[in-house]
């Protein structure tokens, strides 16, 4: 059946089912207070109150990413695989992309460092480590950046 997320504290949340009793999914940890959030895929995104974006993993019940966004957020609004965030002057689309993905994406424009920030989360196997680093290098070297691309 549906479920929803109720605040129990101001910085917890509890899924209920329907007929009012608490749903098998366990706790979700807050480090504010939500003021606003929806659900992306497995995800549950949070404004919290300081203006802080939180992405939460719903089957694992872990914060899983956070940014700093905005002031005065107003709107979180979902929509097929992206949520959009937005204020009275801003507005950010966050979009759902796989690890590799976002780690090619990241290559292909030059962001190397950030690139393999986020690939050392994935807890890589070996052979991954391998592709990554010519991946980078050459990257790097199509962005004429020779020196970093031998390191």
């Amino acid at each position: 059946g549906k479920e929803m997320l109720v605040s129990a504290t101001s910085n917890v949340g509890v899924f209920l089912k329907s007929n009012g009793n608490p749903a098998n999914r366990g706790i979700i940890s807050f480090p504010e207070i939500p003021i606003i959030f929806s659900h992306l895929d497995d995800y549950l995104i949070s404004i919290l109150s300081n203006g802080t974006v939180l992405v939460t993993s719903l089957l694992e019940h872990k914060n899983v990413q956070m940014f700093e966004s905005m002031r005065d957020p107003v709107f979180i609004a979902p929509g097929q695989h992206q949520v959009v965030v937005g204020s009275g002057d801003e507005i950010h689309v966050l979009k759902f992309a796989p690890i590799e993905r976002q780690v090619s994406d990241m290559l292909s424009s030059g962001f190397v460092a950030a690139a393999e920030r986020l690939f050392q989360k994935s807890n890589p196997s070996e052979k991954k480590r391998r592709d990554f680093h010519w991946n980078a290098g050459w990257a790097l070297i199509s962005k004429l950046r020779f020196d970093e691309s031998f390191q």
